[in-house]
């Protein structure tokens, strides 16, 4: 029977968070050799750990892993999985401090993030293990957003106008029932509601540190023109050590007014202490008293605000982005790896495992193209019940292929061939994926997929394919 041990949240040098646990498993996000990952750690397999570590309390991770060999499950993992073991063994054992979850120095590095990599990846996925619908907002930049769909303008809205008549005495007064009709008045967007509600959070002495955060979500980045939709905002992304912006803006009348008078987000009401003075001060210079931002005269975003987002490297010419901008950006590359779902390719008699089928077109589309850029994730098309059938196959991954990839490549290999009438052989193009009455040739299909030939093992340094967690991706 295994001993149940108890190891807190979080080692206090910001090495090890425990994200969530069943009677299984634990989730946890770990550092090791400056890599952050986030791993499921057996029960069964900690508990072996923390044995062979009480028994043996001078021995480093390498040295008890040597000693669990052959009798237990350590040998198939990597040494990533032996420091986290051991780091939350020794917190098992207090022999290591532990405190609840706070914001670290290290988290402010993270202000403002940027997820990036092939599509089907995870991205947004690892965007919302740290978020939710209560400490976040989220928006989608496309060709056609700009700064006032980013921030806020002037739109017509419903509103209730005062009416006036006359008494019997030709007086004028206010009549109770108020005329619904259209009003001109400020609404905010994304960015104006998320700089409002982390400035109340950071105010909110009630709040535990871990709580403070705010998240502006913003999908896919690169889709909009960013110099056109942060506008002036770019200068408060340049972050001091403190989190604080390095430089406060002094926003148009419109949005002065609106954080002054509005009665849902004005920050007149919020209490913010003087002392914001000495944590906005660049050098000798205060940039920004608790009067100016409550009042809406500057714009300063408090280290409570973080700016995550998410970028498509297969589309990273839409909108390219300056050097100025991406540096007040930190970067997290998303790689392709085997999410471990156990998805299939299945139709008729023909079944296909979807990751060695991923393997193997995406070595194709990298030899093709010279780049990694339009490769696909395992999240590219979602299963049904783990099977991806015929018709989601050719209908998102063959057009994805055959439109966005291959477009302009010369193909090469059987995979890439089909014989006409006549015996001729040609080139596998699309539409000879469908039959004559608009359904999935299956036949054809089948040939595709049976001629890519899927390896099982990964070409080294392509995809990461290690131990992941359920979900993870």
């Amino acid at each position: 029977m295994m001993r149940e041990f108890e190891i807190g949240d979080r080692a206090n040098d910001g090495v090890i968070e425990i994200l969530a646990k069943d009677s299984l498993c634990y989730q946890v996000r770990s550092v090791s050799r400056g890599a952050t990952g986030v791993r499921t750690i057996s029960k069964r397999l900690f508990n072996e750990w923390v044995l062979a570590l009480e028994s043996n309390p001078d021995k480093s991770s390498e040295e008890i892993r040597d000693l669990l060999k052959g009798r237990s499950e350590i040998d198939r993992f990597e040494y990533g999985y032996c420091t986290t073991l051991h780091k939350m063994a020794l917190m098992a054992l207090c022999k290591e401090p532990m405190t609840r979850m706070v914001r670290s120095s290290s988290q402010i590095d993270k202000l403002q993030l940027i997820t990036y990599g092939a599509p089907g990846t995870g991205k947004s996925h690892k965007i919302d293990e740290c978020t939710n619908e209560s400490n976040s907002i989220r928006v989608t930049f496309h060709p056609d957003t700009d700064y006032a769909a980013f921030v806020g303008a002037y739109k017509p809205t419903m509103g209730e106008q005062e009416r006036y008549g006359l008494d019997a005495t030709g007086t004028t007064h206010k009549i109770e029932a108020k005329e619904k009709t259209i009003v001109y008045s400020f609404v905010p967007q994304a960015f104006m509601k998320a700089y409002v509600e982390a400035w109340r959070r950071y105010a909110n002495a009630d709040l535990q540190d871990d709580a403070k955060n705010y998240y502006l979500v913003i999908e896919e980045i690169n889709r909009g023109n960013c110099a056109q939709i942060f506008g002036d905002l770019f200068q408060l992304l340049d972050r001091a050590d403190n989190g604080f912006s390095a430089y406060a803006i002094s926003p148009d009348d419109d949005i002065q007014k609106f954080l002054e008078t509005d009665k849902n987000y004005k920050l007149v009401d919020i209490s913010l202490s003087e002392d914001i003075k000495k944590q906005t001060e660049s050098g000798e210079k205060v940039i920004a008293t608790a009067a100016d931002i409550k009042m809406g005269k500057k714009l300063v975003l408090p280290p409570s605000l973080c700016i995550w987002a998410t970028m498509n490297t297969s589309d990273q010419s839409l909108f390219p982005m300056d050097s100025a901008f991406k540096r007040r950006w930190d970067w997290e590359y998303v790689p392709i790896k085997d999410a471990r779902k156990g998805w299939k390719i299945k139709f008729g008699d023909c079944e296909v495992d979807w990751w060695k089928f991923l393997v193997a077109i995406n070595k194709i589309v990298k030899s093709v193209t010279n780049s990694a850029d339009k490769q696909m994730g395992y999240f590219f098309v979602k299963a049904k019940d783990s099977v991806i059938a015929a018709e989601m196959f050719v209908n998102k991954v063959a057009f994805y292929l055959w439109n966005d990839v291959f477009k302009d490549c010369e193909l090469d290999g059987d995979a890439f061939k089909i014989t006409r009438e006549g015996g001729e052989v040609d080139v596998l193009a699309f539409q000879d994926f469908f039959k004559e009455d608009g359904t999935i040739n299956e036949e054809v299909l089948k040939n595709f997929l049976t001629n890519l030939a899927p390896e099982s093992e990964t070409a080294p340094g392509e995809f990461e394919a290690g131990p992941a967690a359920d979900g993870e991706v």
